[in-house]
């Protein structure tokens, strides 16, 4: 990356600091110390995708409210309602509306329970999509032209929804069990992971149009994180026995771009495929960024209270991290990975992926 661009996204992020007092423990860079991983090499950092823009975060804040953010300018709120506690949120692929998950008191004083909502992304208007036996479970996921989601629930089951809650379809039944669903990128294909009716379990897709289920790499403990595309939609990382594993979208070329002691999981790949990230579990929490292709460590960032469980948020440049560090969010530029710093508080963060 040219020096002044460097220089640039800097200022900003100290701008962005002052402006959100951060007075915090973490407000300070932080020193990987050790794992930090070797020197980056002469190609990376990456030059920015697309021209330089504040794309706009979204995030929940500590009350449990989604609220967006472009820095340097005041955050809005997207939800007001103490009713309502956000968990997870995902932009649509147009960055026109946020799907979130958040659970809804309910009047009788019973358990709070877990729906699946849309609002636009001024907060002008928020519909509910489900109403279901079972609570939404984890992240939903966009179909790639935004005209609906596909979530699990707490039964194990996998649904499709319109994006007005019209046209709700059951694809997966309760037994075999199937979680964390994502979408592909050309919109025929739904990844998850669960088990089949052999009792197999690991990474399966299931058409969209259909409930046929086919395994694409079975593993030996039931993963728990979302299986990610890439952006060509070509391969498929996916949480291998506690590794980063890489399995090309039709089941072929399996292999593993991690193997090591430490837990990886949450991984996600960069808007261009060149990268992947990844929360680190055991050892030194944090987040790790690999080459795509070899699996080297180009980046660590490493520190207290880092939460592997928040998992690393690319912008959509492909410059930046965003990470939860304890009840903050902060932003780490590639290439700097001991200037990262707490930048406002928040508990959950999404990067809108078009302004």
């Amino acid at each position: 990356m040219p020096a002044p661009v460097r220089l640039g996204r800097c200022l900003a992020l100290v701008l962005v600091a002052a402006l959100w007092g951060c007075g915090s423990d973490h407000a300070g860079p932080v020193d990987p110390g050790e794992g930090a991983g070797p020197p980056p090499s002469t190609d990376y950092p990456p030059s920015p995708l697309i021209p330089e823009v504040d794309y706009p975060l979204a995030y929940v804040d500590p009350a449990g409210q989604l609220a967006s953010l472009r820095f340097g300018q005041p955050a809005r709120a997207l939800t007001s309602d103490s009713a309502l506690t956000v968990r997870t949120a995902v932009w649509a692929p147009n960055g026109a509306d946020l799907a979130f998950v958040a659970t809804l008191d309910t009047a009788s004083g019973g358990p709070d329970f877990a729906h699946l909502f849309v609002v636009d992304s001024a907060g002008a208007e928020i519909r509910r999509l489900t109403d279901l036996p079972d609570q939404v479970w984890g992240e939903p996921s966009w179909s790639p032209d935004g005209a609906a989601l596909a979530f699990a629930t707490s039964a194990l089951e996998i649904w499709t929804i319109s994006r007005d809650g019209t046209e709700a379809r059951q694809l997966t039944s309760a037994t075999p069990a199937a979680r964390a669903p994502q979408w592909s990128p050309g919109g025929e294909w739904i990844a998850f992971v669960g088990e089949d009716e052999a009792a197999r379990i690991g990474l399966f897709r299931t058409r969209a149009a259909d409930v046929d289920r086919e395994l694409l790499a079975e593993t030996t403990v039931l993963p728990r994180y979302a299986p990610r595309y890439s952006a060509d939609g070509r391969r498929i990382l996916f949480e291998d026995d506690g590794d980063t594993g890489v399995v090309g979208a039709d089941g072929s070329s399996r292999g593993l771009l991690t193997s090591a002691t430490e837990r990886e999981i949450n991984m996600r790949w960069s808007p261009d495929g060149s990268y992947v990230a990844y929360a680190r579990w055991l050892g030194a929490s944090g987040i790790e960024v690999i080459d795509g292709e070899s699996g080297g460590v180009l980046d660590s960032f490493i520190g207290p209270s880092v939460s592997p469980a928040g998992g690393p948020v690319w912008s959509p440049d492909g410059t930046r991290i965003a990470f939860v560090v304890g009840d903050s969010i902060a932003i780490g530029e590639l290439g700097r990975a001991t200037q990262w710093r707490a930048e406002l508080p928040g508990l959950f963060v999404a990067w809108n992926p078009s302004g």
